[in-house]
């Protein structure tokens, strides 16, 4: 695999099948269990999993406040691969700079999962 000094590679063997697994990735019933930091919360404002289709969320974080994201969904093959977009946004669902987000300048404006 080719990377880049921006790409940031993270694997983990589950003891799970394979369609579990995407699962645990794309139903919010899953994902609000394990998707956020330690100590934090998440809640789906909406979830669409098709390609194009979009999610719309918000971590709660008791020390450092509301961190809203959105995203696209770009590649889906169930159960192998999912690919999609995070982008920081206000609870509307307005992309958001990184400082008008109140995060450091240097935060991604895009990021690929």
């Amino acid at each position: 695999m080719k990377t880049n000094k921006e790409d940031l590679f993270i694997t983990h063997l589950f003891n799970a099948p394979r369609e579990l697994v995407f699962e645990a990735w794309t139903d919010p019933r899953h994902l609000q269990h394990w998707y956020a930091p330690d100590g934090c919360t998440i809640v789906f404002k909406s979830i669409d999993v098709k390609v194009g289709g979009t999610f719309h969320s918000v971590i709660h974080d008791p020390v450092h406040g509301e961190c809203w994201i959105t995203g696209v969904y770009q590649e889906i093959a169930f159960p192998e691969k999912l690919v999609f977009t995070m982008e920081l946004s206000n609870e509307q669902g307005t992309p958001l700079n990184a400082t008008e987000a109140g995060k450091s300048k240097d935060w991604p404006a895009v990021t690929i999962t």
